[in-house]
């Protein structure tokens, strides 16, 4: 009964799902009408996200005979990231083949013809996506299937009675999270899977820069920003513009030009989402906040405004390399629990986070004892200009932060070992 009443809610949602424009790309992909070839090896990743941790996982497995892998997924961004990998195996891993498509819709039809289509040995999910036919198609084709780099958030968790009774005949083979809470979770959830631990693949792609490249016009960073957080960042713009503006009044213009540049600030917004840019700039106009929308870096350097939108994907490392003060997104408001903040510190930031940061908990064991995050304790706009402005005038020595940094995640970046001790278990190898 609930297969069935399952796979009649997707069909009463497909016509609506292939009109979003998001899903809307690949919908011969998704519909399973445009379908892969044979492979080895079956690797779905939600979004860019986890595409990456994909990528970098593909990266540093020894292969000592020809695969062939198949990597999904949601979202345009992260096709693109797979599409990257294609081009780095052919000339440096010529002993496996990637291919990338959209991830199918969950209808027994289609989960059947994508099957059918790709006969996987061995079926990986990253992180913590739980697709119910998926997962009963294996099974019923004893096809092993298996989250790597695993997850489960407080908000996922709180329906695990519903989604245990839902799952019951088809637990993961093999369960591998990146925290023994995540392990915990899982255990409630899927009871019949094997069970272990190991260090998040993301520590893995963390590699403290040389050198802290720098920018004759200095900026504090928004980054990750979701849309609910746009006004608070908006007002928070305001109160920044309100401290540099008392500052150059109360300094000499010599003082100003040598230390401070302050006429040179500029505030990046880098939406977490690009699809939300015209929300941010409803936002912004209310609050008669000026902008530029840059589509290029070389914009973004150019503009006049002293707020600049960001309407790149994949860009923010190079932004954080010229940050003095960075935000990550997604800690404000409760619902989003947070987003990734490790990445400001390879170039020598320490990042300032909200209250709200529950999905990167796993991340934060010894930072805040180390000074290396800035936790904030509210999540209101002067708390956050607070932070910010005292981050950018009592600036730290950089390289000292990646060293410290660096010492800190260094016992931390295996995590690719225990994916391929699972890939040498399936004689995939």
């Amino acid at each position: 009964m609930i297969s069935f009443l399952y796979n009649i809610a997707w069909k009463c949602a497909l016509p609506f799902l292939i009109k979003k424009q998001r899903l809307s790309i690949g919908v011969e992909e998704r519909l399973g009408k445009d379908l892969p070839p044979p492979c080895d090896i079956w690797i779905h990743g939600a979004s860019a996200g986890e595409v990456t941790l994909i990528a970098e996982c593909i990266r540093r497995i020894s292969y000592t005979q020809p695969r062939d892998i198949l990597i999904t997924t949601w979202t345009k961004e992260g096709k693109n990231i797979g599409e990257q990998l294609q081009q780095w195996v052919l000339s440096h891993a010529p002993m496996i083949t990637i291919h990338v498509y959209y991830f199918p819709f969950d209808t027994r039809n289609i989960i059947a013809r994508f099957l059918n289509a790709v006969r996987p040995s061995l079926v990986l999910i990253a992180e913590t996506e739980i697709w119910y036919t998926l997962f009963t198609e294996c099974k019923k084709r004893a096809i092993p299937l298996c989250i790597i780099n695993a997850r489960l958030s407080q908000k996922t968790y709180q329906y695990t009675s519903i989604l245990r009774r839902l799952f019951a005949h088809c637990n993961p083979d093999t369960i591998i999270a990146i925290s023994e809470e995540d392990k915990i979770r899982f255990a409630s959830l899927f009871p019949h899977s094997s069970l272990t631990t190991m260090h998040n693949i993301k520590f893995q792609s963390l590699t403290v820069e040389d050198r802290v490249s720098t920018d004759t016009k200095p900026h504090i960073v928004f980054a990750s920003i979701r849309n609910k957080e746009y006004p608070l960042i908006a007002q928070t713009i305001l109160l920044l513009q309100e401290k540099i503006n008392t500052l150059k009044t109360n300094i000499t213009n010599t003082y100003q030009n040598d230390i401070y540049s302050l006429d040179d600030i500029r505030f990046y917004i880098i939406p977490r989402h690009l699809h939300h840019i015209n929300e941010l700039i409803e936002v912004l106009e209310t609050e008669h906040i000026s902008y530029t929308v840059c589509t290029t870096l070389d914009e973004a350097r150019k503009a006049k405004t002293q707020t600049i939108i960001i309407n790149i994907f994949g860009v923010s490392k190079i932004i954080y390399a010229n940050a003095q003060t960075i935000f990550i997104g997604g800690s404000l408001l409760p619902e989003y629990g947070g987003h990734n903040f490790l990445e400001p510190l390879t170039y020598g930031t320490v990042p300032i986070v909200g209250p709200y940061r529950e999905t990167f908990a796993w991340a934060e064991e010894g930072l805040i004892e180390q000074e290396l995050l800035y936790p904030l304790q509210k999540s209101n706009p002067d708390t956050l200009a607070n932070a910010l402005w005292q981050q950018y005038i009592h600036q730290v020595d950089k390289s000292n932060i990646q060293k410290k940094f660096s010492t800190w995640v260094q016992d931390k970046q295996d995590g690719s070992q225990a994916v391929e001790t699972l890939l040498k278990k399936y004689n995939l190898l």
